[in-house]
């Protein structure tokens, strides 16, 4: 019987939000680690992979992370899971003590297609930060040599010497849950602040606001936005909407003439209004102007501005219609 014993394949469903301890190598143990909530597309891969023998290559290769002095290995996730968002460009500095905690935190960011430099404790955070250098620092609290708290004034310190315009930001990230323990970060020098076990969700919502604001000519489509959405639900969900948008904005066009050739203007502000919020949506942060100048005619039931307004807003539309059915043929 021992000669036939087949040798069981372990799928392992990591919840983003867990903290795992024991040995280095525990995750070796199993065939695949995913991380939830885990993608149709990975996990089906995984189960083929498991049932016809292949070898994981992809998802188990060895990943040492900069500045890892204890070769923590990492479960590189496979290249095609990770998608393009807005914070996959950030200039990650993050400082954990803990080498699961490293790991895990560092396969949450790949899910964002994002990096982390990494340190060990606060003064190796210290050490390797150079004023500019990083667009976001995670900060554990707890660590040793220098906890979050100290390592978050040293670095504050740097840049007061260095007089930064933009200083970085830190994210604390601790286990204390306790009442004032956010006030505590804040007034550490900490600009936000999420307690473990945290979600992915909660981890990037934390890093998108160290997402540098760009600024957008007027008329011109921030395709971040619709990126974002397409991550935080789904490309096909969001593909839908926009869809939906521009088979539904000539009819709402229409009914805004409408409203304005008979001088229903309490109607037309809120159309206006309305419409203004769907195109910040989906990515055209720029017409808010167009919006506003109509909104404003409208509660001031000037017909001669209103008018003006309309046609402007009517060409900008027309032209972030173009822009949107770019973005969905690509």
């Amino acid at each position: 019987l021992a000669e036939n014993r087949v040798r069981i394949k372990c799928l392992f469903l990591a919840g983003p939000a867990a903290t795992l301890a024991g040995e280095e190598d525990d995750l070796n143990l199993f065939y695949k680690v995913l991380l939830k909530p885990v993608r149709e597309q990975p996990l089906f891969e995984a189960l083929v992979a498991a049932v016809t023998g292949q070898k994981p290559d992809q998802t188990t290769s060895p990943l040492r992370l900069p500045g890892d002095t204890r070769d923590t290995q990492l479960i590189r996730r496979e290249a095609a899971a990770a998608k393009r968002t807005p914070i996959s460009k950030l200039r990650i500095l993050a400082a954990e003590d803990h080498p699961f905690n490293r790991r895990l935190c560092q396969m949450m960011l790949e899910t964002f297609g994002a990096q982390a430099e990494w340190a060990e404790n606060g003064r190796e955070a210290v050490e390797k930060f150079k004023p500019g250098g990083f667009d976001a620092i995670l900060m554990d609290c707890n660590m040793p040599e220098m906890d979050g708290h100290e390592a978050t004034a040293a670095i504050r310190h740097i840049e007061m010497e260095n007089k930064v315009e933009q200083p970085v930001r830190i994210i604390a990230i601790t286990a204390n849950a306790l009442a004032g323990e956010r006030e505590r970060c804040l007034a550490a020098g900490m600009n936000d602040y999420i307690s473990k076990p945290f979600t992915s969700q909660q981890l990037y919502q934390a890093l998108l606001a160290a997402v540098p604001v760009r600024a957008v000519p007027a008329g011109k489509f921030d395709a971040s936005r619709l990126e974002q959405l397409t991550h935080e639900l789904n490309r096909p969900a969001v593909i839908e909407m926009v869809t939906d948008f521009l088979d539904d904005l000539p009819d709402r066009l229409t009914e805004m003439h409408r409203l304005h050739e008979t001088a229903q203007w309490p109607d037309l502000k809120r159309a206006a209004h309305s419409l203004k919020g769907l195109f910040i949506i989906f990515g055209f942060q720029s017409l808010t102007e167009h919006f506003l100048a109509l909104e404003e005619a409208a509660a001031n039931a000037n017909t001669h501005r209103a008018g003006v307004s309309l046609e402007e807003l009517e060409a900008q539309a027309e032209s972030a219609v173009g822009q949107l059915k770019e973005w969905l043929q690509s």
